[in-house]
């Protein structure tokens, strides 16, 4: 994953985060430009780790967090829609997919990768606020979904069609019955 096409990327702008957390301009590409312009939850989370593993150490443990995160954003958003049991063949499966290691050992999007298993994450709560209310189910979604926002904006837009819009069709289809088993 370190070799990947845009894995320098993101290790640059952890570095800026390093040095200057504080301050969104970087000096050092382009004769600057603003940091804030991309995102910076992956890219701080590796800052931060950075201190103790160094940048590119960070870069793959906060990669590995992420894919292992997967597993368990897959198994809770399948939980909507199958049994617990064909949702953990399900997580297991999320291992494999050819998507994840394109994004992993070739594009090196350490954002796209970690937003993704966050967003996942969101929907059940979504669901949950949606289907029966309360307003702990509201606090997580929104907590998760701006969370995913601040690792990879695109993400969350595209996870909006393709993931969020079949939860709210699911709890239309639901509304009629009563407890989900």
């Amino acid at each position: 994953p370190l070799k990947t096409y845009d894995a320098n990327f993101h290790i640059f702008f952890a570095s800026h985060y390093v040095h200057h957390w504080f301050d969104p301009w970087n000096p050092k590409w382009f004769a600057g430009f603003s940091q804030t312009t991309y995102p910076p939850l992956a890219q701080q989370w590796v800052a931060v780790l950075s201190w103790i593993l160094g940048l590119n150490m960070a870069y793959m443990a906060v990669q590995l967090a992420a894919i292992l995160l997967l597993v368990v954003g897959v198994y809770r958003f399948s939980l909507l829609w199958v049994s617990p049991r064909a949702a953990s063949f399900a997580a297991l499966a999320s291992v494999f997919l050819g998507s994840e290691s394109i994004l992993v050992y070739s594009a090196g999007q350490l954002p796209t990768t970690f937003a993704a298993p966050i967003y996942l994450l969101a929907l059940p709560y979504l669901f949950e606020w949606v289907r029966h209310g309360g307003w702990r189910s509201f606090l997580k979604a929104s907590a998760l979904f701006a969370a995913a926002a601040a690792a990879h904006h695109v993400t969350l837009l595209f996870g909006s069609f393709f993931f969020a819009l079949p939860v709210l069709a699911l709890v239309f289809l639901e509304r009629d019955e009563g407890e989900r088993t």
